[in-house]
């Protein structure tokens, strides 16, 4: 069922339960499922989060909302979407601005790229700072932010205050289980403020370490050979997120100049060939970015993805930058 099918039948389902006013507050909404990918109560379930995107002046509405009418809207929802075998269990509702089509026409023709990063908060025992270092540079190597307390507070900060507001600055809150993990104060402490500030929370488990305190009740990503496949689980569920699988996607484009092998660059444009919603700004500075650095267009794992981005966009492409990739891309 569609986001505006969606919408349509929340409205009609409010209308009848005599709440015109909250029908009235979801003209011009859309929404998206969120699958948290922590396990529901039916099989092969997912506790998921209802995300309504409304024009601003009803999103201020919606926000002040009394606890009994956003429960109301939840309950209305799950009409819509009953939990079942193989089905989102839907519990939660969150919401967040609808950008106007002034704020997308200007995201698509602002000049130059700078795209936004997504902010890591890596929670951890000081006992593994090698298993962290990896993990950051596996995470940072895609272009994401990561915070990792013994590498980027700076001498003479206040590092317990550093540490807090770090993890309120963050997106997503990446807890690395480990047999150190909750034996440190520190760690439980991070976990708390994290799920208090509504952080998005994936934890990494090693050693069949189980969740306990406050991350319990997420599921975890189990470490399975390297830490290589660990971080792309990661990515994964970063990628499908309807916030920050956009700003993960920016994040991505912004390494293209940096990109040193014909390996990486396959890697990398496979990722990006993987998004089906990259807008004309960001389809162009991949065009431009593969026709500058010779270790894309020259290499073959890249350039069946770059055909993949080509034929879903060439209408939307530069003809100018897509002549020259397409030159750059000829065997001479």
């Amino acid at each position: 069922m569609g986001s505006k099918t969606s919408i349509s039948t929340l409205r009609k389902i409010l209308i009848y339960k005599k709440r015109l006013d909250l029908a009235k507050l979801l003209l011009e909404s859309d929404s998206q499922i969120y699958e948290s990918g922590t396990y529901g109560h039916h099989w092969n379930s997912s506790r998921s989060t209802f995300i309504l995107f409304s024009p601003l002046e009803s999103y201020y509405e919606l926000r002040g909302l009394s606890n009994s009418d956003k429960k109301l809207l939840l309950d209305s929802v799950v009409e819509i979407f009953p939990p079942g075998p193989e089905s989102p269990e839907i519990v939660d509702m969150e919401f967040r601005i609808k950008p106007t089509s002034e704020e997308s026409t200007v995201e698509q023709t602002a000049p130059g790229f700078v795209g936004r990063h997504v902010r890591i908060f890596l929670s951890y025992s000081t006992l593994d700072k090698i298993i962290i270092g990896k993990i950051k540079a596996k995470l940072e190597d895609i272009g994401l932010k990561v915070f990792v307390a013994h590498d980027d507070i700076e001498g003479g900060h206040e590092w317990e205050k550093a540490i807090i507001e770090n993890v309120k600055a963050s997106d997503i809150f990446v807890p690395i289980l480990t047999k150190n993990y909750f034996s440190s104060d520190w760690t439980n402490q991070e976990s708390g403020i994290a799920i208090a500030e509504n952080k998005l929370v994936i934890p990494l488990s090693f050693e069949n370490i189980t969740p306990v305190g406050f991350v319990k009740r997420f599921q975890t990503i189990k470490f399975k050979g390297s830490i290589e496949i660990l971080c792309n689980q990661l990515i994964l569920i970063i990628k499908k997120h309807p916030t920050y699988g956009q700003s993960l996607l920016e994040s991505l484009i912004n390494t293209l100049p940096r990109i040193a092998s014909w390996d990486e660059a396959g890697d990398k444009l496979r990722l990006i060939a993987e998004f089906e919603n990259l807008n004309e700004n960001q389809i162009n500075e991949v065009i431009e970015q593969s026709t500058k650095n010779s270790q894309i267009f020259s290499s073959w794992r890249a350039k069946p993805c770059l055909n993949k981005i080509l034929a879903l966009n060439k209408e939307r492409i530069n003809s100018e930058k897509l002549s020259l990739l397409e030159k750059s891309m000829t065997p001479v």
